[in-house]
């Protein structure tokens, strides 16, 4: 009985030695499953990092680009302004051609009534001319 109880005990050793180096051997394969995820886990945060990174650098680019946009929104205003007061200074003046304009058709208007005038004036001048040469002739006639 002796004998029965120690290959019973023998055989229990071993079986569980047999159950702990099988435990082990899962374990290990945990661990190494581990290692891997740990490894894939870093190499998602380095990814994530160099994500993070490039977000940072188009954070830095749009804000470059809101700046200028910005700057551009300014002068497009400051264009437009300018761009209102050259098309009222352009009203202004074509105003004033058209002014200048109808001057000059009231000028003109003057002018050829001052010809008809002048040459009304000249054909008086004319015939009296001519009547104090008659009246001479006849003076010195008499």
């Amino acid at each position: 009985m002796d004998k029965e109880i120690f290959n019973f005990l023998k055989e229990f050793k071993e079986e569980i030695n047999s159950r702990f180096d099988s435990l082990e051997s899962k374990v290990d394969g945990l661990e190494s499953r581990f290692d891997g995820l740990e490894s894939k886990v870093d190499g998602l945060e380095s990814r994530f990092d160099g994500l993070e990174s490039k977000v940072d650098g188009l954070e830095s680019r749009f804000d470059g680009l809101e700046t200028r946009f910005d700057g551009l929104e300014s002068q497009v205003k400051e264009n437009t302004s300018i761009l209102k007061a050259l098309v009222h200074k352009t009203d202004v003046q074509s105003a004033k051609i058209d002014q200048m304009s109808m001057d000059i058709n009231y000028i003109k208007g003057d002018i050829k009534s001052i010809k008809k005038d002048f040459v009304i004036v000249e054909e008086v001048s004319a015939n009296n001319w001519f009547q104090i040469t008659q009246l001479k002739k006849q003076k010195s006639n008499q």
